[in-house]
C-alpha cells in the first residue's frame, strides 16, 4: 500500500482481509480494480502466485527484481518468517504465477 500511495494509486485498507479461497478471489479482483496487467512480468512488477496444491487460487505476492546472477529475481517474505528473501525467477515459480501487475514509475 506504501509503494501505492507513493505512485499515486488509490488504495483501501482491508483489515478484515484473510488468506482463503474467496479471499484469493478477492485479492486479484482488487488488483485488477487499481493495477495495469503485465503481459510478461517485469522489474518492478508485482507477481500473484498459488501455493502448494491450491492451484490458481491467488495466495502470495512478490516483487519481480533483477538478479544479480541476470533474469528476473523474485523479492518476498514468507507469512511463516520474519525476514525478507530475494532469488531467481526460476521453476516452480513461473509455473506458479496467476498474473503480473505493473506499476507505472516504479522502475
Amino acid at each position: 500500500m506504501v509503494v501505492c500511495e507513493a505512485l499515486g494509486i488509490e488504495t483501501e485498507d482491508k483489515p478484515e482481509y484473510r488468506m482463503g479461497v474467496i479471499r484469493g478471489k478477492r485479492l486479484l479482483d482488487e488488483f485488477d480494480n487499481i493495477l495495469e496487467i503485465a503481459q510478461e512480468p517485469q522489474e518492478g512488477d508485482v507477481g500473484v502466485f498459488w501455493m502448494r496444491e491450491r492451484r490458481q487460487i491467488a495466495q502470495h505476492i512478490a516483487l519481480f527484481g533483477v538478479h544479480p546472477f541476470g533474469g528476473l529475481s523474485l523479492i518476498h517474505a514468507g507469512t511463516d518468517s520474519n525476514h525478507v528473501a530475494e532469488h531467481m525467477y526460476v521453476p516452480p515459480w513461473p509455473d506458479r504465477l496467476i498474473r503480473a501487475y505493473s506499476l507505472p514509475g516504479v522502475v
